[in-house]
């Protein structure tokens, strides 16, 4: 009996995903989906509501820390309160 040549996925091969949600600057929205994409299969980003600077990833379960040091890197950047009015709310 000749054997089916397998389609390559296997149930247990799919990775188990997971979403965040982060308010960024919405003026930051396109800039951080372009680093995302230079870190092929990190996570999709979609707009949930561009006015509000809300958005959705979705993360492969394996890259939850790689994605967390992007966003410990770039955080200043993406904020949607500035540094110095942070630095104002968090002293009052």
């Amino acid at each position: 009996m000749r054997r089916q040549p397998s389609s390559g996925l296997n149930f247990f091969d799919i990775p188990i995903m997971h979403t965040f949600f982060l308010r960024i600057r919405t003026d930051r929205i396109s800039l951080f989906r372009f680093l995302l994409e230079g870190y092929d299969g990190l996570a999709v980003l979609s707009t949930v509501n561009g006015q509000q600077g809300l958005v959705r990833l979705i993360v492969p379960k394996g890259r939850h820390a790689e994605l967390w040091r992007l966003l410990a890197a770039i955080c200043g950047e993406l904020a949607p309160v500035s540094t110095a009015k942070r630095r104002n709310i968090l002293s009052n």
